[in-house]
């Protein structure tokens, strides 16, 4: 059995092309699925989509509501409804290939040791910006930290569910949703790195990211969150006193500060470096909602 979780907010036109792209999946004989799609408090169209899409009967669906704003505890709801052995996640705003879900299944089947799958994620849209997307042509295997850090990504990744019972949930104080609006998958994955399981970036694994950021407007404000995603990732483990991430945001800091110096570079330093500390501070000191 395996289960595939999107989690969805107010997005309706994108989660049904995700769900068409689905729908059009090459499904192995032998090879039984099921599909959680959470709701994480739309007020859109994206209720009756998937009542009508359960009432077409085109996908094995199951519908569930988290009402609580966050990606993370969305992706939690995922986690507790799902059946399956193998647990994959992609985005509400990607469409799979043809054959990503025999892909999954053979990766899996091959290597009874494999831990963690990464995939491939090429740009729909070619006019938008590359951001959140992972290209890379060559399989990887990976422990070490930086590594894996630069080489997955959320939207499309799978694990055993073994994995969630050694190293836990999603943390609901990252991810959309929260003032480090990013790198709770991230946060997922380095604790599976710490415990040094085989994972694995395998390209013919591949799905489309539509994200839609084609101006400077839009990918600035993407890469703004993902920098304070990335302070709130640095805070929690920091004061944790883990060596390789002290040492991971030292040079990050380095880096911006050093930056400061080419007058071209100043502002937009200025903002990460912003960004990056207003992660830190929020994740050790989170607002009252």
């Amino acid at each position: 059995m395996l289960s595939v979780a999107v989690c969805t907010r107010d997005r309706a036109a994108k989660l049904a092309n995700c769900l068409e792209s689905l729908a059009r999946m090459r499904v192995p004989e032998g090879v039984a699925w099921e599909l959680i799609v959470v709701d994480n408090g739309s007020s859109d169209g994206t209720a009756d989509l998937l009542r009508d899409v359960e009432a077409r009967g085109v996908l094995p669906l199951r519908r569930c509501l988290e009402p609580r704003r966050g990606l993370c505890l969305a992706r939690n709801l995922a986690l507790k409804v799902a059946r399956g052995e193998i647990i994959a996640f992609t985005d509400d705003d990607c469409r799979v290939s043809e054959d990503w879900l025999a892909v999954l299944a053979e990766k899996f089947v091959a290597d009874p040791e494999l831990w963690f799958l990464g995939g491939r994620v090429e740009l729909f849209n070619p006019a938008d910006r590359p951001l959140a997307v992972r290209t890379g042509r060559e399989p990887l295997d990976l422990t070490g930290a930086t590594r894996a850090l630069h080489v997955f990504i959320g939207c499309n990744m799978a694990f055993r569910r073994e994995a969630i019972r050694r190293v836990g949930d999603f943390d609901p104080r990252l991810g959309p949703g929260t003032a480090a609006p990013a790198w709770e998958e991230l946060d997922f994955i380095y604790r599976l790195v710490r415990l040094g399981v085989p994972m694995r970036y395998t390209p013919d694994w591949l799905l489309y990211h539509d994200h839609g950021r084609a101006t400077d407007a839009q990918a600035d404000a993407t890469q703004h969150g993902y920098m304070k995603g990335r302070g709130g990732f640095y805070a929690k483990y920091v004061l944790r006193g883990d060596g390789p991430l002290i040492r991971m945001l030292g040079w990050d800091l380095r880096q911006l500060l050093g930056s400061l110096v080419d007058r071209t570079r100043r502002r937009e330093s200025l903002t990460m470096l912003s960004a990056l500390l207003t992660g830190f501070a929020r994740y050790i000191f989170p607002r009252r909602p």
